[in-house]
């Protein structure tokens, strides 16, 4: 038998097995294959190295100018202690990399004035202004920000990073308020319970969601579906927090010595390296919303 018929006979098979798997899963096996596509299409890899990159000029402006405006309201001490412990839980392996850093930083300028503030903020934006350019990238529809936009774009992001860094705190308030209140439920104390313990778990998804929620559903320059970007953002926040929680497993096993291969810069390239995943996760996250967005539209039933 001709061996090009016979692979065109099993290549037939398998896209008929694919088809079935397709229409049996809602088309989630096509809007998955479509994001995939898309996103290696537009070098999406290649991207989030660039977002990295970035972001390592941009990380300590934010913290600078974060802290900065917060020791407007109270002591600087207390905003940089707060500001460091969210981010060093957040991000793994950063607190070498930052917490010294920022305390040398500010040793060496003090106080920083309302023009620093500025300067830096503007800083800070530069990571944003590229994510915002890609997220519309992914967005066929969508007609690419100018630059100006894209800085606009790239401060309310900072702004919001602001407003959950804020619930984040409120958050971690309440937990170790919990404890001492002795809130009694059936018998039990309200932080032994299980519903307190999933809700402690969930939180923290929670609060990632809100994130890439309104990124997917204001950054792009087109009208995004409500539940398009509800779907991408929950996904997206889903990947990070087990992304995270792998990472920080993957550094405190013994498998990973960046020390060893980096020297001193080990800390810094477990640091960019974790950037460059959740520059990863970012973006095929809105390429996944944009997919679930045409998929929506295919279907004239589909409500938000």
């Amino acid at each position: 038998m001709d061996i090009r018929k016979l692979s065109h006979q099993y290549y037939e098979k398998l896209r008929a097995i694919y088809r079935r798997a397709n229409k049996r899963t809602g088309g989630v096996l096509g809007i998955t294959r479509d994001a995939f596509q898309r996103f290696a299409k537009a070098s999406g890899a290649e991207a989030s190295a660039s977002l990295a990159y970035y972001a390592l000029f941009s990380i300590f402006p934010m913290i600078l100018a974060f802290i900065a405006v917060g020791s407007y309201f109270l002591q600087r001490e207390v905003v940089q202690t707060q500001l460091l412990n969210a981010i060093t839980t957040i991000v793994p392996n950063s607190e070498e990399v930052i917490n010294l850093n920022i305390a040398r930083v500010f040793e060496l300028r003090g106080s920083v004035g309302i023009f620093a503030v500025v300067t830096l903020i503007w800083s800070a934006t530069s990571v944003f202004n590229i994510l915002a350019l890609h997220i519309n990238l992914a967005f066929p529809d969508a007609n690419l920000p100018n630059f100006l936009h894209r800085r606009l774009i790239a401060l309310f992001l900072i702004l919001a990073l602001a407003g959950l860094f804020i619930l984040s705190l409120a958050t971690s308030a309440l937990s170790e308020v919990i404890p001492v209140i002795n809130i009694q439920i059936n018998g039990s104390a309200l932080h032994e319970t299980a519903f307190w313990q999933i809700i402690s778990l969930s939180v923290p998804v929670g609060i990632k969601f809100l994130l890439f929620w309104g990124i997917y559903m204001w950054v792009p320059t087109v009208r995004v579906r409500r539940r398009a970007a509800l779907i991408g953002g929950l996904i997206a926040a889903v990947a990070w927090e087990l992304v995270t929680n792998g990472f920080t497993w993957y550094l405190s096993s013994g498998f990973a010595n960046y020390q060893v291969v980096y020297g001193s810069f080990g800390a810094i390239v477990a640091f960019m390296f974790w950037i460059y995943l959740t520059g990863m996760i970012t973006l095929f996250g809105a390429y996944l919303t944009s997919a679930i967005q045409r998929s929506l539209k295919n279907k004239p039933d589909a409500r938000e």
